[in-house]
């Protein structure tokens, strides 16, 4: 089973010989089903999360479980091919997912979310599993990007399929990518006027990118194709995506490492 890091993919022998040799820590990936723009697939984030999940797991001897190919999607509704949870169905989900492992002794789990819209459930599901379960249940959050990154993304408000997802998606499962849908891309995102007047008096933007989410509700009522922003994703580099994937996978891959010490 050494080239196996997904549950499903395990006879149940080959699981209990994995659970009796080994510290046992699973991966659960959890991403979403929603539109992202007209060029990426509509399970990208799922698609995202389990990609990675399976590098970390790979070095660690960790397992995945990715229970469920939706999220939490309400604000993409506007756009076709969107399923989305309820906020307990999703939570729900992940509870009886977290419930079902420990029952089979893994005490070790690693939320790995990949869809922001689950942010506040997964961080809800870390502390209740870990009172409701006695297990040990950390919910995987990604490092802070670096300072330069960081302003890119505030001034050109790369939130969702711009040219950092588009990076991404194509260094991961290019095959599934379209990029002749975007090929004479042009931003149809459409602040309040009110937001481009306080960024026309200079108010810093990271205010200004805090102030903006209060206004994002639904994808539809402010981008016309679906796409966050205004980073063409005609300038994805997947070589950089790869490289911080890379590096993300090494560090967690460390962390789950280190945490197969502790008792």
């Amino acid at each position: 089973m050494a080239d196996k890091v997904m549950l499903h993919e395990l006879t149940r022998s080959a699981f209990e010989t994995w659970l009796a040799q080994d510290t046992p820590v699973v991966i659960i990936a959890i991403g979403s089903i929603e539109q992202h723009g007209p060029h990426l697939p509509l399970g990208t984030d799922s698609l995202g999360a389990v990609a990675v999940a399976r590098k970390v797991a790979a070095a660690s001897g960790a397992l995945v479980v990715h229970p469920c190919w939706p999220g939490y999607s309400p604000h993409h509704m506007g756009f076709p091919g969107t399923v989305t949870f309820k906020f307990d169905t999703l939570k729900a989900v992940l509870m009886d997912t977290i419930e079902s492992l420990v029952h089979h002794g893994v005490n070790k789990i690693l939320l790995m979310n990949f869809h922001g819209g689950n942010r506040e459930i997964v961080a809800s599901v870390e502390r209740l599993a870990r009172r409701q379960f006695g297990a040990q249940v950390i919910n995987a959050v990604a490092p802070p990007p670096a300072p330069e990154e960081a302003k890119r993304q505030q001034e050109l408000m790369d939130t969702h399929s711009g040219a950092g997802e588009t990076g991404f998606a194509l260094s991961e499962f290019g095959h599934l990518v379209e990029m002749d849908r975007v090929r004479d891309w042009k931003p149809s995102m459409k602040l309040p006027a009110e937001l481009k007047r306080l960024a026309g008096e200079g108010v810093d933007r990271s205010i200004l990118a805090a102030l903006t989410m209060l206004y994002l509700n639904n994808s539809h009522e402010f981008t016309a194709d679906g796409v966050w922003g205004y980073a063409d994703p005609n300038q994805a580099d997947p070589a950089r995506a790869a490289a911080m994937v890379e590096e993300n996978v090494k560090r967690a891959a460390q962390f789950i490492k280190a945490w197969k010490r502790l008792p």
